[in-house]
């Protein structure tokens, strides 16, 4: 390859000749490449779900008082709505928050399991990229 100096930036101005021998399985059609992407949304969406059958509050040791809080702002609501009628409006929004091991994802699965709910575990490192295993690098 030849490389003209005049410029600050090398710029090729002749490339070699060199023939290449493509055929159709050298790309992918747009079909393919929406079943990888639905198949990688699949994978993400099913790895998220826990299934961990029936583990409610009585499998969780302690922490009584944030049980009691989550079953008074989520349960109750959903068992008893008509209390929740007129003035009165359950809570839309719940954090829970602390350090690691304490007990946060038990009691939000224990909530989901008393409420037959799905329950999806997602990590902060899967939410910073939407590509699966880009966060990790």
């Amino acid at each position: 390859m030849q490389l003209n100096h005049s410029n600050a930036i090398d710029t090729p101005t002749t490339i070699l000749s060199t023939p290449l021998a493509l055929s159709t399985e050298d790309f992918e059609t747009q079909g393919d490449c929406n079943k990888k992407l639905n198949k990688n949304r699949e994978t993400a969406i099913t790895s998220a779900i826990l299934k961990n059958g029936k583990f409610g509050f009585v499998d969780v040791i302690g922490l009584s008082e944030a049980k009691r809080s989550l079953h008074d702002s989520i349960i109750m609501p959903l068992e008893y709505p008509h209390l929740f009628l007129g003035g009165r409006k359950p809570w839309r929004r719940i954090l829970l928050y602390g350090p690691p091991g304490t007990g946060k994802t038990r009691l939000a699965q224990a909530v989901c399991s008393e409420v037959n709910a799905t329950f999806y575990c997602v990590s902060s490192a899967d939410l910073v990229s939407s590509f699966i295993g880009e966060s990790e690098r």
